[in-house]
């Protein structure tokens, strides 16, 4: 499960969450941003019609941000272990 935007990611909000009634008060919880005490007011059940409707694009979006963090950790090691030689005395 992805962390929430405005508290950030705390694996054991997310398991109290998935283990809750509608209604319950959870928490508190201590996130990267400070704690959290959260309301569960409901959820949706799982529908494998809209879940196979948006399958591609639920993958291509995963794919997409695994290609970018592939190709911003080759960069860096390139960057890493580049050694750099300054020629500028050679044009100006």
């Amino acid at each position: 499960m992805q962390g929430f935007t405005s508290i950030g990611r705390n694996n054991y909000l997310n398991g109290a969450l998935l283990n809750s009634e509608a209604g319950s008060i959870l928490g508190p919880f201590e996130t990267n941003r400070g704690h959290v005490i959260v309301e569960f007011i409901s959820a949706d059940e799982f529908d494998s019609t809209d879940f196979e409707s948006k399958r591609t694009q639920i993958r291509d979006i995963i794919y997409s941000r695994k290609q970018g963090q592939i190709f911003k950790e080759w960069i860096d090691g390139l960057k890493k272990d580049a050694e750099i030689v300054d020629n500028r005395k050679y044009y100006f």
